[in-house]
């Protein structure tokens, strides 16, 4: 019997005996689990049903016994008062308790009053007889011993019934019993559908019948403190039946919960089981066949092997490379030993024919290079490595040109290979040979490389031989390429199907080779880096140019922008500018780029930086590059330029490349002289935007200025003054305060775009920053606002960034203050913003000065000096729209003459100066008890007239009885000296086409010397003929 069988039959029998055991298991141990689920769920199901029934039958427990115990229920059983039924017993009331019966017993037993209501059909029905025979048969319900109530179940026309009964008692539950309230309700509708929707399984009420139970049922308990039970009966394995007895208040059972309950989770234990039989069968199989294709992996297949090497090696020398078989046990050893043993055979003869050999291709190759134009060199150096590799027997080579001094990328690859799947140029492409720590010492010692077998590299070249097994080279020789001007490189032969042995004159010929090569190429590089630099040149002198030409800042940046990445070909370039020390604009290709974490991390690194120099982050400093996780967001490598002048910063270039890059001194040298002429043209662009803005802006404060100067209306003036100011220096809310002098407070005037959560308040001197401008007098302006110590309270909840308050004042006289908010934590007010705002403020004080004397000069044309009450001219004017209007509405109107008693006799007792006092708090009253459309007026000497719009003769009477009244109690106090004044009122009423106001004050006049001669302190009514 072969190896093979004999492991496939030790595998198959481990197999069946691990399903035996588990078999045994599956019967035992985890079926007997499932059951045990099942059955905490059944539990789980009664129990809950159980207890939802109980609670019902405790809620109407407490239902009937707060019935039973109350007065009105007591009393009805000593009269069987009428109103009692009619208050308290209607349909909404069964509706309301979400009950089907009510009965009153007494304590005899019979029913004084009975009602039951279909909850279902919303109508009065019939007590069912059976309920009423049920009384009769259980006397201890209906006599009650003490105060405790009684429940109780039963079946009434096949629907289960709960009742529960009470002694009725007073509402302090004192007795004695008048007898019982019983309360029943239908176990149906929505209580059926309630308890049902308890559990997922078929639920039943059934009247009990103990034949409905099967025999075979098992009997379990419930865990709870009544200790019920129900019984299990398990007829398949699908489906299972369960039984619950509701009991009486005897303890007989009345009916039955039936649930009928699929076996879900018994069927997933089965379930669980099959897939669990399946998979181990599945995984015994696999694991055979693992087991088998490994040892002939590792063994049979290897012997198969070695034997057919040596035969092949026998029969033709020619074809057989290598016996050595991979890895490192006792048949690789053997193979090993074979290998080394056939070979030495063929060693002499084949190193006599390689040195006549290397002699012919060493003088080829010399010649290729001389005067070779430097377009052809890329050419000449494929053609030398494909013919080197052939000539040296190896698979593939490749000329690797590193344009950094930290062996990073190569920046140009030759490659070649005896077929494409050898070809290692792709990967080395995107191999960072910085991971190479032992190759790279090795370059910078200028040491040669060379292995025949992988393996033979040290234990510090871990990288090299990861690389060497992922990409399948079995040896390789490495020779490195040494350039004058910090270029480096180097020349790579590999094979990939045999280990090769390189000899010495190999790494001679090859270092030979390289020198050739380096001289080549160096040439070359040096003809390339001139052309690049007029490249550059040429570059950043179109960029400057470019941005220059715009017509403003903004175009200007964006143009700088769009252009910056041409400087050295990266893959992207950032502008930033800082436009003070909190803020900053960011331009990319053409476009403000939007701020976010990234890029501010990046400025704070940058502000700490300080650099004075370009900072480079690149292949040669990719260590350094990963301790600044500010900017690896940028790409992999990345250059900052700083934009500086000699006093100020004015940003930075970020030039940045997804991919690893090493930026060579010609690139170095282009991107600090872009830094300052970049810096020169954009000091020139801000100060031609500047001396633009700054001619803007005084047109724009000559016409506002302009504006604020022709309004005299003083509300108005102070509602543009706030729009024009936030206008002026683009704020985004602001606040209007109006000093008033006799408080020394600010008082809140009027605000524009302040957000809801903000509750004008009147400022104190000194306090938050409209206080402190007015105590300082002078400008402030707060950065980071919210954070403000001086913060004031109902500023707190407004979010509030930035923050300028300017006062107003007249020389030495406070007006007011004006305060601009800005919400956006983008923008800050400047030094600018305050010497604009201060300019404004200057003007905006002398037009609130002037509307203010404007106002008090209309103020005095108006009204009466002595009195504050319209002058004679004011009254006609005002009369006279009011007149007009109720000629057009057609509506009533009233005036009335009023006259004092007896004013004249102060004057002649006291002066005129008490006079104008006394009639001055007379006026006062006058004011206070009237309506607000009401007019009053001084007419002349003590005499005043009202004008009341809309009001007919009943309501004129009694707004004037109310005056005459107020003025007839009110003690009139004028330094130290108290007056009682009355006086004589005549009252004019028209309900329609009212004529003239003059004639309608005559009228009311005569009324008025009417009351006079009626013993004054009097009201009369002109009557019309």
């Amino acid at each position: 019997m072969t190896l093979r069988k004999k492991t496939f039959l030790s595998i198959l029998m481990a197999t069946m005996f691990i399903m035996v055991v588990f078999g045994v298991l599956a019967k035992t141990v985890f079926i007997n689990s499932y059951r045990e689920l099942e059955l905490d769920e059944i539990r789980s199901d009664v129990s809950h049903i159980v207890s939802t029934i109980n609670n019902k039958e405790g809620n109407l427990a407490a239902l009937t016994n707060d019935w039973s115990a109350w007065d009105d229920t007591y009393q009805f059983m000593l009269d069987g008062n009428q109103d009692y039924l009619d208050s308290n017993l209607v349909n909404g009331t069964f509706e309301g308790l979400g009950i089907n019966i009510i009965l009153f017993l007494d304590t005899e037993g019979n029913i004084i009053y009975q009602k039951a209501y279909d909850l279902e059909d919303k109508q009065v029905i019939a007590v069912p007889e059976d309920i009423k025979d049920y009384l009769r048969i259980n006397p201890d319900l209906v006599h009650l011993n003490g105060q405790t109530p009684e429940n109780s179940f039963l079946i009434s026309n096949n629907i289960p019934v709960m009742l529960s009964f009470s002694p009725i008692l007073t509402s302090q539950d004192t007795g004695p019993s008048r007898g019982t309230l019983v309360f029943g309700k239908f176990i149906q509708g929505d209580l059926y559908n309630q308890i049902a929707s308890i559990t997922d399984a078929t639920f039943l009420l059934l009247p009990y019948n103990p034949e409905l139970i099967p025999s075979n049922s098992q009997l379990i308990y419930l865990d709870d403190a009544q200790e019920n039970e129900f019984f299990l009966h398990t007829s398949n394995n699908q489906e299972m039946e369960i039984y619950s007895l509701i009991k009486d208040f005897k303890g007989n059972p009345v009916f039955i919960i039936e649930l009928r309950k699929n076996r879900s989770i018994y069927q997933q234990g089965l379930a669980s089981i099959r897939n669990m039989i399946f998979a181990i069968i599945l995984t015994s199989l696999s694991t055979g066949g693992i087991i088998l294709t490994m040892l002939d992996r590792s063994l049979l297949s290897r012997l198969a092997t070695l034997i057919e090497t040596i035969g092949v090696f026998r029969s033709d020398p020619k074809e057989s490379l290598s016996t050595e078989l991979p890895g490192n046990d006792e048949l690789s050893k053997l193979s090993l030993e074979i290998n080394q043993t056939l070979h030495h055979l063929l060693n002499a003869q084949h190193q006599l024919k390689q040195n006549l050999e290397y002699e012919s291709f060493i003088v080829d190759i010399s010649t290729k290079f001389i005067n070779l134009p430097i377009t052809q060199i890329d050419k000449a150096i494929q053609l030398v490595l494909e013919t080197t590799g052939t000539q040296i027997g190896a698979e593939a080579g490749q000329v690797l040109i590193f344009d950094n001094k930290g062996h990073q990328i190569p920046s140009e690859i030759y490659d070649w290979q005896v077929e494409d799947k050898y070809s290692l140029k792709k990967k080395i492409d995107t191999q960072l040979i910085k991971s190479f720590s032992w190759g790279r010492r090795k370059f910078r010692e200028k040491v040669n490389i060379i292995f025949s077998d992988f393996k033979d590299l040290p234990n510090s070249a871990d990288a090299e031989k990861a690389f060497c097994v992922a990409n399948h080279i079995l040896s390789a020789i490495c020779i490195p390429l040494k350039f004058s001007d910090g270029f480096s490189g180097m020349i790579f032969f590999e094979t990939f199907t045999h280990f090769h042995t390189w000899d010495e004159q190999t790494a001679n010929i090859l270092e030979i080779i390289a020198n050739i090569l380096t001289n080549a190429i160096d040439r070359r590089q040096n003809e390339k880096q001139l052309q690049q630099s007029q490249q550059f040149q040429f570059r950043l002198n179109q960029i400057t140019k470019t941005s220059i030409a715009k017509d403003n800042c903004d175009a200007s940046m964006r143009a700088l922008s769009r252009h910056l990445k041409s400087l050295i070909d990266s893959d992207r370039a950032f502008l930033v500018l800082l436009k003070d020390t909190r803020t900053c604009d960011i331009f990319e290709s053409g476009k403000k780029f939007p701020n976010g974490p990234d890029i501010d991390a990046t400025i704070q690194y940058l502000k700490k930086q300080n650099q004075k120099d370009i900072l480079i982050f690149d292949e040669t400093e990719k260590r350094e590059f990963k301790k600044r996780p500010e900017l690896n967001w940028l790409g992999e490598s990345v250059i900052i330029v700083p934009l500086k002048g000699k006093k100020q910063h004015m940003g930075w270039i970020i030039l940045a490349d997804t991919k690893t890059r090493y930026y060579n001194n010609l690139e170095l040298n282009i991107c600090r002289q872009a830094g300052s002429q970049v810096t020169l043209s954009i000091i020139k662009i801000l100060s031609l935007e500047e001396s633009q803005e700054i001619s803007r802006e005084l047109r724009d404060l000559r016409s506002t200025i302009a504006d604020i100067s022709s309004e005299l209306v003083l509300k108005k003036l102070q509602e543009t003054i706030l729009e024009h100011a936030i206008k002026l220096i683009k704020g985004e809310a602001g606040v209007f305060y109006t000093f008033n002098e006799s408080s020394r407070e600010l008082d809140f005037t009027n605000s524009l775009n302040i957000k809801k959560s903000f509750t004008p308040t009147s400022v104190k001197w000194g306090q938050g920053v409209s206080g402190r401008a007015i105590q300082f007098k002078k400008t402030l302006f707060i950065h980071n606002y919210s954070n403000w110590k001086f913060c004031l309270p109902n500023e707190n909840g407004l979010e509030i960034h930035s923050t300028i308050a300017t006062p107003l004042f007249i020389g030495e006289r406070i007006l007011g203050c004006l305060v601009i908010f800005q919400y956006n934590k983008a923008l800050n007010f400047t030094k600018n913003d305050q010497h604009l705002l201060d300019i404004f403020a200057q003007h905006a004080s002398i037009s609130i000065d002037n509307a203010t004397l404007f106002e008090q000069m209309q103020r005095m044309a108006r009204y009466d000096e002595v009195t504050g009450l319209l002058n004679r001219r004011a009254l006609y004017e005002t009369g006279e729209y009011e007149l007009a209007r109720a000629n057009r509405l057609d509506r009533s109107i009233a005036v009335a003459m009023v006259d004092l008693d007896n004013y004249k006799e102060i004057n002649d007792n006291y002066n005129h100066l008490i006079g104008d006092k006394v009639l001055k708090e007379i006026s006062r009253l006058f004011r206070e008890n009237v309506r607000n459309i009401d007019i009053v007026g001084r007419y002349g000497g003590d005499e005043c007239v009202i004008i009341m719009p809309e009001t007919d003769i009943e309501n004129a009477y009694a707004a004037i009885e109310r005056i005459r009244s107020v003025l007839e109690n009110q003690a009139i106090i004028v330094d130290e000296n108290q007056f009682h004044i009355t006086a004589c009122f005549g009252i004019s009423v028209y309900k329609e086409k009212p004529p003239s106001l003059e004639r309608i004050i005559d009228e009311a006049d005569t009324a008025m010397y009417a009351a006079k001669e009626a013993g004054r302190n009097a009201i009369r009514v002109f009557q019309k003929l």
